[in-house]
């Protein structure tokens, strides 16, 4: 079952997220810091009162520049933070007395805490490595090429309305262009997106992402590469509807200068070199006695075809699933932004073997490693970004109104996956390759009508035509990613072009296509909640903060709050 990711709910919690600009050093000192009583009680709830030193510490401990903002109102700002310490203390109060802290997905994440904070002391202990010089920093710039150039890009969004089979298209036509003319009266676009969109990037305020040339078809280039910045297009109709497109942005095609990128290539030069200091240390230790883990080469494939629940990872007693990877995987890419990291998850997966050796030999050694205030705060953390997550998958789930509604506007969402059966054509590459080529092109249109078989050709030219059976977009991908450019877009009885893969010619075949078929709500049932989270997680999260607050007694003394914000 997909969960919401733990980076979203820290920022619907306000773990570790400020509120607003720095404030400055002055305005700094006039404020909660400079209070004599620390025990002064701000806001209350059940499990008891919240001080001015809860507060000063919560604030200290986030990075200056997510400090409260003392040109704003700092009352205001208080009872937000206020707020998010009652809810953490009441997420983590009630993780506890249902025993969240002994389930084994927590259990594995109070181990990766573990893992890290104790191999980040172990590096601590060892000599520190040089800095990175700014000359090698020059000699990586110089040395890229075309990686730090910009191709022309468009932040683009779409308002799609589909024909239906019962309205005349023109009405459709007319509708988009009435919308049209709201957007241009100033209404908000990604309201109306959402209101009347028949798209699925509904969700997201109609964004489609950043466009590059080329990425669609010359039909869309034209229309979009086109547009103005922030004007909407005419309505633009296509096979089966109609779309007003925006470009919300527009980045020019341009090339970074060295001064530009130095510090991202500093931040990747320092990366690596603590990834071989983790490297060279965990080798320097006695290795477990049962190994195994993926090359370069398995990664990519494990992570497309295997199944969540297949072991990528062990080491001694420990295991690491693809499930599990994947969770990881995607909160780093998070922290990473579009930055583009080649090899990543290979890079990534060496340092969780690198951290678990050197944390499995320290918890033989049975060393206090890490500060364990520390550790409690991280762990305290942690339980409460999980059990937020549990409180909410409940908190959908007890409105089935509201699941029937999600399911039924976006049914074929949940519908069984596209899949083809395909026969593969397989020819060796040899001097007579271009002549093999133009061969396979003549017979395209013969074999299309049923006039030529593949087997003949496999005969003729020495290869064999395998049945693959059917499968689905990952397992094409994983074949042959040239080959999602045109298998899923043939009908059965249809060959695709031939093309080279490797040392063979090789033309596919799709014998039978499975369209997707929309499946009950019963058995989509998990699917369609998270779904449903990962809409409107923001949404849901307010709603159940304030059930809590208010089921939890919370009260803010506003005279205490006022005479602070005075200070």
């Amino acid at each position: 079952m997909r969960v919401l990711t733990a980076g979203a709910i820290a920022m619907l919690l306000g773990l570790g997220i400020g509120c607003g600009k720095p404030a400055t050093e002055e305005a700094q000192k006039r404020g909660v810091d400079a209070l004599m009583d620390k025990q002064l009680v701000l806001a209350e709830t059940r499990l008891g009162p919240i001080t001015v030193a809860d507060l000063d510490r919560y604030i200290l401990a986030l990075p200056p520049a997510q400090r409260p903002d003392a040109r704003q109102d700092r009352k205001e700002q208080y009872t937000a933070i206020l707020r998010r310490l009652a809810i953490d203390a009441l997420l983590l109060d009630e993780a506890t007395l249902v025993g969240a802290d002994q389930d084994p997905e927590f259990r594995w994440l109070e181990r990766r805490i573990q893992r890290n904070a104790s191999s980040d002391w172990y590096l601590s202990t060892l000599p520190p490595a040089d800095p990175i010089d700014i000359e090698e920093a020059r000699e990586v710039y110089d040395a890229a090429g075309a990686r730090y150039q910009r191709e022309e890009k468009r932040r683009v969004s779409h308002i799609y309305k589909r024909f239906a089979p019962e309205e005349d298209q023109d009405q459709t036509v007319a509708a988009l262009e009435d919308l049209r003319q709201r957007l241009l009266a100033g209404e908000s676009f990604e309201l109306l997106a959402r209101d009347h969109s028949d798209s699925e990037t509904r969700h997201n305020g109609g964004l489609i992402g950043e466009i590059k040339r080329g990425q669609f078809t010359e039909d869309f280039d034209q229309v979009v590469f086109a547009l103005e910045e922030r004007i909407p297009s005419e309505p633009v109709v296509t096979a089966d509807g109609a779309h007003i497109f925006l470009v919300r942005d527009i980045f020019e095609a341009r090339d970074f200068s060295f001064e530009e990128m130095r510090f991202s290539i500093i931040q990747e030069l320092e990366a690596k070199r603590r990834g071989q200091r983790l490297k060279e240390a965990a080798e320097a230790l006695p290795q477990p006695k049962e190994i195994f883990t993926p090359g370069p080469q398995e990664i990519g494939q494990i992570l497309r075809l295997g199944d969540p629940a297949t072991v990528v990872l062990r080491l001694g007693n420990f295991a690491l699933t693809i499930g599990q990877f994947q969770e990881i995987l995607q909160s780093q890419r998070r922290l990473l932004g579009a930055q583009h990291v080649p090899d990543f998850p290979i890079r990534l997966l060496e340092e969780i073997r690198h951290r678990e050796i050197i944390f499995q030999h320290l918890e033989a050694k049975g060393l206090d490693t890490v500060p364990q205030e520390r550790l409690h705060a991280e762990r305290d953390r942690e339980l409460a970004l999980y059990f937020a997550r549990r409180k909410m998958t409940s908190w959908v789930e007890r409105r089935p109104e509201l699941m029937q509604h999600h399911y039924d506007n976006n049914r074929m969402r949940f519908a069984s996956p596209l899949r083809l059966r395909l026969s593969l054509l397989s020819i060796p590459l040899t001097d007579e390759g271009p002549a093999v080529m133009a061969d396979l092109e003549a017979a395209r249109q013969e074999l299309d009508a049923g006039n030529q078989q593949m087997e003949k050709l496999a005969t003729a030219h020495g290869g064999d035509v395998k049945d693959l059976g059917f499968v689905g977009a990952a397992q094409v991908q994983a074949m042959s990613p040239r080959a999602m450019q045109f298998v899923f877009l043939l009908k059965p009885g249809e060959h695709s072009p031939p093309y080279v893969l490797g040392k063979r010619l090789v033309m596919y075949q799709v014998v039978e296509r499975q369209d997707p078929q929309a499946r009950p709500l019963a058995l989509v049932r998990d699917a369609v909640v998270q779904d449903y989270l990962t809409n409107y997680s923001a949404e849901v999260f307010a709603k159940l903060s304030e059930e809590m607050l208010e089921e939890a007694g919370f009260r803010v003394y506003d005279e205490r709050l006022a005479s602070l914000g005075a200070g």
